[in-house]
């Protein structure tokens, strides 16, 4: 897939999605609101993780009346770090922010972080406060998985799973996955920021994918296998 370079793009929004027309509309819209308020020079860039859902013609609608919208698409589902991954490697600002599709309610929270790299911080990490739609169960897997991550890396971290992260792009063009940031961490000027969580009513991440995420994480650290996808 070719993207033709734009000029002086500051900020690139990149968005995974996998069956989230639900979400579309509503996204753009308050992504449109915060982004020109901010007056940034941006790009919002949706990577559709092989949707089976009117999210492409959703997408295609909105971009045949804004430019700035990128549409990358997979050819099948490969998961949304792939769909990370692809995103990061084609955008084309000197900030990326990293945004789940149902994550609608926290679009008001971009302009703290970019606020923060402005300031001199490198990666900066959500941390997600309130969330009401998972189990006490899931709260204990995930603070176990976070606490395991932290030992691991030399650096305290609460919210690994967190879709709302924000980088500078030449810190997360070091590596072959933006997986291996997490082990880098020490490197770089990290902070994170609580959020008030504002995702669909119903998480996505059950059981299974949570212990998924955690392996990605950890295997990311000692293996180089570069994320394998093909866009159309």
């Amino acid at each position: 897939m070719e993207i033709q370079k734009k000029n002086n793009i500051d900020l690139s929004i990149v968005i995974p999605t996998f069956n989230g027309s639900r979400y579309m509309q509503a996204l753009y819209a308050r992504l449109n609101t915060e982004l020109h308020r901010l007056g940034r020079n941006y790009e919002c860039i949706f990577v559709i993780d092989g949707s089976r859902d009117d999210t492409v013609h959703i997408l295609e609608s909105i971009g045949k009346q804004d430019n700035r919208i990128v549409i990358a698409k997979f050819d099948r589902n490969y998961g949304q770090h792939s769909a990370i991954h692809a995103g990061i490697r084609i955008s084309q600002g000197e900030i990326v922010v990293v945004l789940n599709d149902d994550m609608v309610g926290c679009i008001g929270e971009l302009e703290r972080f970019i606020n923060e790299i402005d300031k001199g911080k490198e990666v900066i990490f959500g941390w997600r406060l309130s969330r009401t739609n998972i189990s006490c169960v899931r709260k204990m897997i995930s603070f176990f998985i976070n606490f395991f991550i932290s030992l691991l890396i030399g650096i305290r971290i609460h919210d690994a799973g967190c879709g709302f992260k924000c980088f500078k792009k030449k810190v997360i063009c070091e590596g072959r996955s933006h997986l291996e940031l997490i082990s880098r961490l020490k490197k770089y000027k990290f902070r994170e920021l609580k959020i008030r969580c504002f995702e669909s009513s119903e998480s996505r991440y059950n059981f299974v994918k949570c212990i998924k995420l955690f392996f990605a994480i950890i295997t990311s650290m000692f293996r180089k296998d570069t994320l394998k996808y093909h866009l159309e």
